[in-house]
C-alpha cells in the first residue's frame, strides 16, 4: 500500500510517498488473508455453511472466490492446527474418563471411494477437562478408536457397538 502526504506536498511543493511493506502471505503463492481463511473455516465448521454456498456468497459480494480455492485453503490451514490437535490429544490421554462415539458422514467426493459410500466421524470427549477431538475415517473399525487412544489408561465410556471391544478400558 502506498500513501501520499498531501500536507507535505502543499508545504514543500514536493510529493512525499511512503510505501508499506507487503504483509507476509499466510500461504506461499497465495493471496489469502489470515482473516479470510479464518472466516471461511468458521463458516464451514462452526456454522455449517458448505463451500458451495460460501462461493455463492462471495460471488454476490463481487468476489470471484471459487470453492476449490477455499477447499485448498482449508486443507493447507489444517497443518497449522496439527500441533494444537496433538497437544490436546496428549491431554485427553491423561484424563480418567473418555467418551467415544462414531457417526456416519456422507462425503460427496473422496479419492478412491464411490459417492454412495458412508464414512465415519469419530468423537472423543473427556469428562473433567472439556476436550473434544474429532477423527475422520472411512472405516467404522474399532482400530480407529484403539489407535486414537493408544497410551490411554483410564475408563472409556461408549455405546454398545462391538467395535469398541478391542479397547482395554471399555465400560
Amino acid at each position: 500500500a502506498s500513501y501520499k502526504c498531501a500536507h507535505c506536498e502543499t508545504q514543500t511543493g514536493e510529493s512525499y510517498i511512503r510505501q508499506a511493506e507487503a504483509p507476509v502471505p499466510v500461504m506461499k503463492k497465495s493471496m489469502a488473508a489470515p482473516s479470510t481463511v479464518a472466516y471461511i473455516m468458521q463458516e464451514k465448521f462452526q456454522n455449517g455453511v458448505p463451500l458451495y454456498r460460501q462461493e455463492a456468497y462471495w460471488k454476490g459480494q463481487g468476489v470471484d472466490l471459487r470453492r476449490n480455492t477455499m477447499a485448498n485453503w482449508v486443507i493447507r490451514s489444517a497443518r497449522w492446527f496439527k500441533p494444537l490437535y496433538e497437544q490436546l490429544r496428549r491431554e485427553l490421554l491423561r484424563q480418567d474418563i473418555v467418551n467415544v462415539d462414531e457417526t456416519r458422514v456422507h462425503v460427496l467426493k473422496e479419492d478412491g471411494r464411490e459417492s454412495s459410500q458412508m464414512s465415519q466421524m469419530w468423537v472423543f470427549c473427556s469428562a473433567e477437562k472439556k476436550i473434544v477431538l474429532y477423527q475422520y475415517s472411512p472405516s467404522r473399525s474399532g482400530r480407529v478408536a484403539k489407535e486414537m487412544l493408544q497410551g490411554f489408561s483410564g475408563y472409556t465410556q461408549t455405546d454398545g457397538y462391538s467395535g469398541y471391544n478391542c479397547l482395554d478400558s471399555v465400560t
